[in-house]
């Protein structure tokens, strides 16, 4: 780790890498969250039977073995970025430099969004100035997408083979992904605009779009971006909503391009799913909305898998 955070890269030629190369114990910590949230989550796929037993052990002796390393002090980060996988969700971080974009991808990050709530260097958000989230429902943004700056991280992100995610894009910027992408992206946390009228969430159009380009979508939990109630605070986050929406996505754009976003750490309010030993109560509402035992596993994990597996 010490050679690929001080030996590899000069001092003061950016404020954000000189950041970087101050943080290691933060890495260290952040991994070891990750990781621990990484375990429960298999285990609990293991308990409602999506993953066979045998291979949820092998994942967690895996991930055991990583969190001793960590714990003991051996945790070298260059093995680790071999299986593991970091997104980022708010590319103004990078301050519109392509080498930030390219020290992020060395530190791990396989996927971004371009923008978070706020315009930055790269693009505008799905949140019309002077209104957006304080409007239900909350109208898109139609008129600003990606800026030069965007298109020419669009570019390099490819070349890099960071997945371009376009939650918390504009409906024009979605649309300038579509046109000038040459391989599959992501919305990981957005769901149908048909069944609730979020501008966050995608249209039946743009599902069919990212359908199209082979991308992958995730269930987002939020009670806004799941119920169709006309005030926002009236709105519903339950299990039988999810499956509703995954049934939508499955009828518009393919069951493979499903699978689980969930934005625990960006929601509130009362989520009938509040955390994945609820994983269950999904499995059951799929069920119940008419979906199989295989096309369950495929939402719950398999696509996922073959998505990152085939675009990384």
């Amino acid at each position: 780790m010490a050679k690929l955070w001080g030996g590899r890269f000069s001092k003061n030629t950016n404020e954000l890498v000189d950041a970087f190369n101050a943080s290691i114990e933060f890495d260290k910590r952040l991994y070891h969250e990750d990781i621990r949230g990484s375990i429960a989550h298999a285990q609990m796929l293991g308990k409602c039977g999506i993953i066979p037993a045998e291979d949820v052990e092998k994942i967690v002796a895996g991930l055991e073995t990583i969190l001793a390393d960590i714990e003991a002090g051996n945790f070298s980060f260059e093995v680790a970025l071999e299986d593991i996988h970091m997104t980022i969700e708010e590319g103004g971080c990078c301050k519109g430099s392509i080498g930030v974009l390219r020290r992020m991808y060395e530190l791990g990050v396989r996927m971004m969004t371009l923008t978070w709530n706020h315009e930055n260097e790269l693009a505008s958000p799905n949140v019309v100035p002077g209104g957006g989230h304080n409007i239900w429902p909350c109208a898109p943004n139609t008129e600003t997408g990606l800026k030069e700056k965007g298109f020419e991280f669009l570019a390099e992100m490819e070349r890099l083979h960071i997945i371009a995610d376009v939650s918390h894009l504009s409906d024009k910027g979605f649309w300038d992904i579509v046109e000038h992408s040459t391989r599959p992206f992501a919305a990981s946390h957005s769901n149908c605009r048909a069944l609730a009228p979020h501008c966050r969430n995608l249209t039946d159009e743009m599902i069919r779009a990212l359908a199209n380009k082979g991308g992958l979508v995730g269930l987002n939990y939020c009670s806004g971006f799941l119920d169709n109630q006309p005030e926002e605070k009236l709105c519903r986050s339950t299990t039988a909503l999810m499956a509703k929406h995954a049934a939508h996505f499955k009828k518009v754009g393919g069951i493979e391009i499903i699978g689980l976003g969930s934005d625990f750490d960006g929601i509130g309010g009362e989520l009938e799913m509040d955390d994945c030993s609820k994983l269950p109560l999904l499995a059951e509402a799929l069920r119940r909305e008419g979906f199989t035992e295989d096309e369950v596993e495929r939402i719950f994990w398999r696509n996922a898998r073959d998505f990152f597996e085939h675009n990384l």
